[in-house]
């Protein structure tokens, strides 16, 4: 059994953090391995390559489903990938308690 990764946040104030998106790998585009004017924007952070989260719980975990990529399949190459159903794209999480990207 692997143990948790705990992963620091930006904490911007009481139950919100910025945290960087890892679906675009914080570059705000998708796919990441496109030339930028090739891109769409991430679908996770809206091309900000971060993203504004609600949380109740302030230790952040890595999200163990997409082992911190925010994408799944894992197997797949990154422009075949959705969000993490998860963390939601992020590719790190609370460790407990509720919590939404704000944006």
């Amino acid at each position: 059994m692997s143990s948790l990764k705990i992963i620091e946040v930006n904490v911007v104030s009481t139950g919100k953090a910025i945290v960087h998106c890892s679906f675009c790998n914080g570059g705000g585009g998708v796919p990441t391995n496109y030339a930028r004017e090739s891109q769409k924007p991430c679908p996770v952070c809206g091309g900000q390559g971060k993203a504004l989260v609600e949380f109740e719980e302030e230790t952040f975990i890595e999200c163990a489903y997409c082992r911190g990529g925010g994408g799944v399949p894992t197997n797949y190459a990154r422009e075949s990938q959705k969000p993490c159903p998860t963390c939601f794209g992020l590719g790190i999480k609370p460790i407990a308690g509720n919590w939404q990207i704000i944006k």
